[in-house]
């Protein structure tokens, strides 16, 4: 992620209340049985569903918006 939204220590932090949350989920709530490692994997891939669109998001905003900054003020004058 380029820092031209500043957001990456944020989304850190989203990061690790969402993979707590899935972890803990996975781990506390058994649901479904199965060993302990199959449900940490569910976990994970719980949490890798849930961030994916996320990061994507942060991800291209800041990819444009550094774009924008860095560009020869060709498409900012014209608007």
């Amino acid at each position: 992620m380029t820092p031209d939204l500043g957001q990456g220590g944020c989304a850190a932090l989203e990061d690790g209340v969402v993979l707590a949350r899935c972890l803990g989920d996975a781990i506390l709530g058994g649901g479904g049985g199965g060993a302990e490692s199959e449900r940490i994997e569910a976990g994970l891939r719980e949490y890798a569903r849930i961030r994916r669109w996320r990061s994507a998001e942060l991800i291209g905003t800041a990819y444009a918006v550094g774009f924008m900054q860095e560009s020869s003020n060709a498409l900012r004058s014209s608007l």
